[in-house]
């Protein structure tokens, strides 16, 4: 790949090449398939959307039929590429036509298939569009390393994310540390494609990568060195674009509900969060007073420190309890109401988006009062679950032994596949680790033995009707259907 990169001052990238604008069309579209019809079920990359519904509706308004006189209708599914063939391999979508965003993502749905099936999960194909993947960057950062003056590359991203001093460096000390952002590359085309982008950098080709190349640990130490200031895996490319190029900072969300069962790490989500935030986060713990009007007063205070930050994040754990109620009859005076106004209508206050930003954690997002989580107050409802599988619940473990010097041979997995729990959270996964931990080092016993009796000896903390409500609850709460993984949707 070559070595120059444009700044782009603008993402979007017309992916329909060639094709015109269509008149309106005076004959309605169906929106589901007619009786009898035979229906194509057709998963594609989401950047070609508005090009995909526009041909779609057209073919589906002309009413084709088949030799027996079937009408054939095209239900066409937006999702991301990894998605896509995920759900073909595993059997969750019964896809006619697929088209992903990347010829990357049907190579490796082809040698996930032959492994499995002992044959190709996709036949030929032909590329439709052919578009750049770039690195969007505010102009004045762009030009502070350079832009303008000579050709800048992912060496220079990676310099970028090595300086301690961030953006210092360059004179810029009011901007931060250097944060770089690209779509998860186990679901989308620009993420994976990112990857690929860096290695061939890191290797010096521009055709022609190799395993060898990836193996060499220089390339293994560049990616990483870029990687390492990746501080969000975006669902879209799309959602980057309209993050940054819309608005700016007043497109930033006013506020985050974290949700989902307990001990799915909400908390120290938010702890990571204030690490690398660089910008300060007030945590609101018990303000309340059993002196009248003190709770109020505190909770003034609070706000005035928050307006004197100028730009934070104020974190509620707990929120179901801590942020009041509406209704005042609960025998408090009627602070509990009082609290709660004040509350909503702080984080409703439109002079502060893109300076303050709250962060609500809850395993009872319901206990919440409605108002308080609504949009214009909290714009994004993330929710957390536990693992899916027993591949995530041994990678989850093995991890958190690592953390702490006890290795689990990677080799222990099919053993032990059928004694991984269901749902394992961070924090039973966390309590299991420091059992291991504990036993191996006062007991003298191999990690993956001690692994293997405390698997079979192993009771979930959370009731399993508990769980289940919790992470329905939280699926419920989510602002995208993306956020929440295909088992936990409803059917």
């Amino acid at each position: 790949m070559a070595r120059l990169i444009s700044f782009f001052l603008v993402l979007f990238l017309v992916l329909t090449g060639g094709c015109k604008k269509q008149p309106p069309a005076s004959q309605e579209t169906p929106s589901t398939a007619p009786r009898g019809a035979l229906e194509l079920v057709f998963p594609y990359g989401s950047e070609k959307e508005k090009w995909i519904n526009d041909v779609t509706a057209a073919f589906n308004r002309s009413g084709v039929k088949t030799q027996n006189g079937k009408t054939i209708f095209v239900r066409a599914l937006p999702m991301g590429s990894g998605e896509t063939i995920d759900n073909i391999l595993s059997g969750r979508l019964q896809a006619h036509i697929a088209s992903p965003a990347s010829a990357a993502f049907i190579k490796l749905g082809n040698a996930e298939s032959r492994t499995k099936t002992g044959k190709d999960l996709i036949g030929n194909t032909d590329n439709l569009v052919l578009s750049p993947v770039v690195i969007a960057m505010w102009k004045p950062m762009a030009e502070a390393i350079g832009w303008g003056k000579k050709p800048l590359g992912w060496a220079d991203i990676l310099a970028l994310s090595r300086k301690d001093k961030g953006w210092d460096a360059y004179g810029f000390p009011q901007w931060g540390k250097f944060k770089f952002g690209h779509t998860h590359p186990e679901y989308s085309n620009s993420g994976l494609i990112s990857l690929f982008a860096e290695a061939y950098a890191a290797s010096g080709k521009t055709a022609g990568l190799s395993l060898s190349d990836l193996e060499k640990p220089q390339t293994k130490q560049f990616i990483a060195g870029v990687e390492q200031s990746v501080v969000h895996y975006g669902s879209s490319t799309g959602f980057f674009g309209r993050k940054m190029f819309t608005n700016g900072t007043a497109a930033l969300p006013k506020g985050y509900l974290l949700c989902g069962p307990v001990g799915t790490g909400k908390t120290f989500l938010v702890e990571c969060l204030a690490g690398e935030a660089c910008v300060p986060i007030v945590k609101m713990k018990n303000f309340r007073d059993k002196r009248v009007g003190s709770s109020e007063g505190n909770l003034e205070k609070i706000f005035r420190l928050i307006h004197a930050l100028g730009r934070c994040y104020v974190f509620i754990d707990e929120a179901d309890q801590a942020l009041g109620r509406r209704d005042s009859s609960s025998g408090d005076s009627g602070v509990g109401g009082r609290i709660y106004s004040m509350l909503a209508e702080e984080m409703g206050s439109s002079t502060n988006r893109g300076k303050v930003i709250w962060v609500l954690a809850s395993s009872r997002p319901d206990l919440i009062e409605v108002d308080l989580k609504r949009p214009g107050r909290v714009d994004v409802k993330i929710p957390l679950f536990p693992t899916t599988t027993a591949r995530e619940g041994f990678d989850l473990i093995r991890v958190l032994c690592g953390k702490r010097g006890i290795v689990i041979p990677e080799s222990s997995f099919e053993p032990l596949e059928a004694r991984i729990p269901p749902l394992l959270t961070p924090g039973a996964a966390e309590a299991l680790a420091v059992k291991i931990y504990r036993q191996v080092r006062t007991g003298a016993c191999k990690a993956d033995e001690v692994l293997a009796q405390c698997l079979s000896e192993y009771q979930s903390p959370i009731a399993p009707e508990v769980m289940a409500f919790q992470i329905q609850i939280a699926a419920n709460e989510a602002t995208d259907l993306e956020f929440v993984p295909p088992i936990f949707r409803r059917k």
